[in-house]
């Protein structure tokens, strides 16, 4: 009688582990199509932000005409994803100023982002390269300086309304008329792509 039980209690567990696993999948698919979904939304669109700051707080406009294409990616200075890719960007960059330019746009507050860009912490270092072909600006927020935040939630909110950036880094590459051409998952793995 009790290998008969063990039998059934091991067919249960293993239809449930493979229930589990069939979850798990399904989860994950469903995950990679909404990601692709979101990825390739406003393709052909004119990039609709505006509103950026240099390092001394003056108005900036997007220059779009340096060069064929331009890479907007969009950081902040808590983000480890973002400063992975960003220690690359330099390398990258080197020769191709011609080709493409990399505009990092930091959506951290005016404050924060200007003491990480030229402050003398060790980690931030690499963010003085100084690339032509890569430019710094902030997003400019219309947030109560007083509030203090980390990030300029204003300007978070609106890129997720625009645009659906839901993680960082996220980055859009455009023309020199302002439309999206694409939206890769990574501006190191497109830069590497260009021929």
């Amino acid at each position: 009688m009790a290998p008969m039980v063990f039998r059934k209690n091991t067919v249960l567990i293993m239809l449930l582990a493979l229930v589990s696993v069939c979850i798990l999948k399904y989860k994950s698919l469903k995950n990679r199509y909404h990601q692709r979904q979101v990825l390739s939304g406003h393709l052909g669109e004119f990039f609709p932000i505006t509103g950026f700051t240099d390092s001394s707080g003056k108005q900036a406009l997007l220059d779009l005409s340096r060069s064929p294409i331009t890479i907007i990616d969009f950081w902040f200075s808590t983000c480890p994803y973002c400063l992975e890719e960003m220690k690359q960007f330099g390398p990258l960059l080197k020769g191709r100023e011609k080709q493409v330019t990399l505009i990092s746009v930091s959506v951290n507050n005016q404050q924060v982002w200007k003491n990480t860009l030229v402050g003398r912490e060790p980690g931030f270092a690499f963010l003085k390269n100084h690339s032509p072909g890569w430019i710094h600006l902030n997003l400019a927020s219309r947030e109560d300086t007083s509030l203090h935040h980390l990030l300029s939630t204003d300007r978070v909110e609106e890129l997720a309304r625009k645009l659906q950036v839901e993680t960082y880094p996220s980055c859009f590459v455009l023309d020199t008329a302002g439309r999206i051409l694409a939206r890769p998952q990574s501006a190191v793995a497109f830069l590497k792509g260009l021929p």
